[in-house]
């Protein structure tokens, strides 16, 4: 059994009769739509119903109350004869939503991405994709991949053209065979007898056996070889022996003999006692010294030492210059040591300043001996007296001339009191008090 409910009003059992045969019910001028029983979705509608009594149609001039005149309706609308005016009548199935303006069951979407096609039926979007092999559609994210492919060493799938691509990288001198995915030398002609060496890319000898270490292979001609030895001076290389020997050398033995390393004749070693060293003409321990007059050799200390020379007091003889001189000495500022006397002298001073006269047992110049007044202080250096200041108690001033605190003020005291200058303050005149006290009671 189907209940029908147009906008609130349930209608009769013998209206929903003809919705066993169509999606439609017509009751005069009053059509009545059904969408969900023309959607595929359902195979089962309409259902199975009882035979109803036919509803009979109403007359088109019927006033279904309220004075409304039921009228036709556009397609897919139904007269509401409650609101007396056509209303949509369509029952749109979720997730599809009724569009009041047309009348239509709408999807509420109206677009998808990219790849994608809208389900009117669904309101999903379905993948509608085209892959050109050979790519693959992946129907999980709608894209066109590759299929997954194994490739060899030195290869890289590239999921552009799914196709094997060459990424071996070379290092220099070698470039990359992109045919063969390879790394090999470039086009490297070697003049013989040398070969390629394809680990360098360089020509090199093939392998020749030279006797170590006199003979080493030359790598410009194959061949062994002595190695570049530049010998020193009075030598040439053996060719045998691949070292540098000397020359014919004839020494006068036994006083000299020939040294290999430098290809000279030589003095046998001998050890000197210092500082003698061994004459190489003579092969004899010489001193190496040479003294400068009026010094001589000593051959039993190697030294230079002076002559006897007597020197008359207090001076001595200097073993630097061989000469009589006087003995050094340090002396105390404002003395200077005299080279005849070899003593320290006080240094004469030809005039001293003003107020100054010259202490011969200091050797300076002194002040003349000043006394100074209370309140000023001797200055040593310009041998004057100078004021020092100093602070002063309130109402005082001090004064530069005097060099002491002066009063300079004047108050106004009121009698017995009078102002005093010594204290710069009104003060209680004591003997005119005793005065008062001493005459006569009135």
């Amino acid at each position: 059994m189907i209940n029908v409910i147009y906008d609130g009003v349930s209608l009769p059992q013998s209206m929903t009769t003809s919705l066993q045969t169509s999606s439609r019910i017509n009751l005069g001028q009053l059509n009545l739509y059904f969408p969900f029983l023309d959607n595929p979705r359902f195979p089962d509608f309409p259902p199975q119903l009882p035979e109803l009594p036919n509803f009979p149609d109403l007359p088109p001039d019927c006033d279904c109350g309220g004075g409304c005149q039921p009228r036709p309706c556009p397609f897919g609308q139904l007269f509401n004869i409650i609101n007396c005016r056509c209303e949509c009548g369509r029952l749109c199935l979720p997730p599809r939503r009724l569009n009041s303006g047309s009348c239509d069951c709408e999807c509420p979407r109206t677009s998808c991405p990219d790849g994608y096609i809208l389900n009117q039926l669904t309101c999903e979007c379905d993948c509608n994709r085209l892959c050109l092999p050979p790519f693959r559609l992946d129907e999980n994210t709608c894209t066109c991949g590759c299929p997954p492919k194994l490739c060899p060493v030195g290869y890289r799938h590239n999921e552009r053209t799914c196709q094997c691509d060459c990424v071996r990288s070379c290092s220099r001198p070698h470039i990359l065979n992109s045919d063969s995915c390879s790394c090999q030398c470039p086009d490297v002609r070697c003049p013989p007898p040398m070969i390629l060496n394809e680990v360098t890319c360089g020509c090199e000898c093939p392998d020749v056996s030279c006797r170590p270490p006199t003979t080493q292979l030359n790598q410009d001609t194959c061949i062994c070889e002595c190695p570049a030895i530049e010998c020193p001076p009075l030598m040439i290389i053996n060719e045998d022996t691949c070292q540098c020997d000397c020359e014919d050398v004839s020494c006068r033995p036994p006083t000299t003999q020939l040294n290999r390393l430098t290809c000279m004749c030589e003095c046998p070693a001998l050890k000197c006692p210092p500082p003698m060293i061994q004459n190489e003409f003579s092969c004899q321990c010489e001193c190496p010294v040479r003294c400068l007059p009026p010094m001589i050799l000593n051959e039993d200390t190697c030294q230079c030492d002076c002559p006897d020379i007597l020197c008359l007091p207090p001076k001595e003889v200097n073993p630097g210059s061989c000469r009589c001189e006087c003995v050094q000495q340090i002396c105390k500022p404002n003395y200077i040591f005299n080279e005849e006397t070899c003593k320290c002298e006080c240094k004469q001073v030809k005039d001293c300043k003003s107020r100054k006269y010259f202490n011969e047992e200091t050797c300076t110049c002194d002040c003349y001996p000043v006394e100074c007044l209370p309140g000023f202080n001797f200055n040593p250096r310009t041998c004057m007296c100078k004021c020092r200041r100093q602070a002063c108690p309130k109402g005082f001033v001090f004064d530069k001339k005097c060099c002491g605190c002066q009063c300079r003020r004047y108050l106004m005291c009121e009698p017995p009191s009078y102002f005093s200058k010594t204290t710069c303050q009104c003060e209680l005149d004591v003997d005119f008090l005793e005065f008062r006290r001493s005459l006569p009671a009135e």
